[in-house]
């Protein structure tokens, strides 16, 4: 089989690296389960911090209701720090690394501190869970929508959420001898609760990131 590669990212975030990858006659298959929407926002409490988990995440909020100049800004990592910045806001906390050991930096960074964590309809919330509940305030600032399709076979599997794992899994089996490589730590859990070894899990994850590895083998 001629090597190629799905990636659960639609073919506009990826053209850059698909360029890459074919001009060493390696085919990229890109797409995405997850469509997604704006919830309507209600805040009913302040706040002294607001966690973005995903650069989505601070777009479907800075749409309806705008970054406070009062509060202290968070990210999960350097992706979402970018993003934020170009927005022309600064990052109080950027995290790096596996995302257990952010979510302890950040709570230990935040003290006392009351944080706001706009998310997703389905978000898993591994960071928010280590806060109390006095200590934060949940909103869903956008809705995601899982849509299953089938895949043609490839030989190597680039899973980039646990929504995109859940949306492929529903009409697709994975083929023997290929590998896999999931997209954070959150994403390689949920591979590996479906009995799915991973043979590569990015802790810092970036297209860069992923070029490197897929052109190190």
């Amino acid at each position: 089989m001629t090597e190629r590669i799905f990636i659960s990212k639609s073919a506009t975030e990826v053209s850059a690296l698909k360029n890459v990858l074919h001009s060493k006659g390696i085919e990229i298959l890109p797409h995405s389960f997850l469509t997604f929407s704006s919830s309507k926002i209600s805040i009913n409490d302040s706040f002294e911090v607001v966690f973005f988990g995903s650069p989505r995440a601070v777009h479907y909020f800075d749409d309806q209701k705008k970054i406070p100049t009062s509060v202290k800004i968070a990210c999960i990592g350097p992706a979402t720090g970018d993003f934020i910045r170009k927005l022309g806001y600064n990052v109080d906390f950027e995290g790096a690394g596996p995302i257990d050991l952010v979510g302890k930096e950040f709570k230990a960074w935040c003290g006392k501190q009351k944080v706001l964590f706009p998310h997703s309809n389905i978000s898993i919330k591994t960071i928010s869970s280590l806060f109390e509940p006095a200590q934060k305030l949940e909103i869903e600032t956008y809705k995601t929508t899982i849509n299953a399709c089938g895949i043609e076979p490839c030989t190597t599997y680039v899973f980039t959420s646990p929504s995109n794992v859940t949306g492929f899994f529903m009409r697709n089996k994975l083929p023997k001898n290929i590998r896999t490589i999931a997209w954070g730590s959150s994403t390689e859990k949920a591979l590996l609760n479906r009995g799915i070894h991973v043979d590569k899990t990015l802790h810092q994850p970036s297209l860069d990131n992923l070029k490197a590895c897929l052109l190190s083998k």
